[in-house]
C-alpha cells in the first residue's frame, strides 16, 4: 500500500499514480475512472499547485524522492529520464 501523497487528495493520487504506473494519458485515466478529460486536467492542476512542479514529470520526481512512489511504480515510457536521474543521485 502506498502512503498518502503530500496533500493530494485520494482522486489526485490515484490519478498521478495511473500516470506514473501505467504511462495513461488524460483521456485514458479518464476513462479508467469514469471521469471527463477536463476533470482529469483539473486534477493534474491541482497537483501541480500542490507539488509546486510544472510538469507530470516534475510530479513523478517530486513522489520519488519524498518517498510516495517508488521506481517499480514507473511505467518505463515516461520514465527513461527519471531513471537516469535517480540513478544519477
Amino acid at each position: 500500500m502506498h502512503r498518502q501523497l503530500a496533500d493530494l487528495s485520494e482522486r489526485e493520487s490515484e490519478v498521478l499514480r495511473l500516470a506514473a504506473n501505467r504511462g495513461l494519458n488524460n483521456k485514458d485515466i479518464a476513462n479508467e475512472l469514469g471521469l471527463s478529460v477536463r476533470t482529469v486536467q483539473a486534477h493534474f492542476t491541482s497537483v501541480f499547485r500542490k507539488l509546486q512542479v510544472s510538469s507530470r514529470t516534475e510530479a513523478v520526481l517530486r513522489g520519488l524522492t519524498e518517498g510516495w512512489l517508488n521506481l517499480d511504480d514507473i511505467h518505463l515510457a515516461e520514465s527513461e529520464e527519471i531513471r537516469e536521474y535517480v540513478n544519477e543521485k
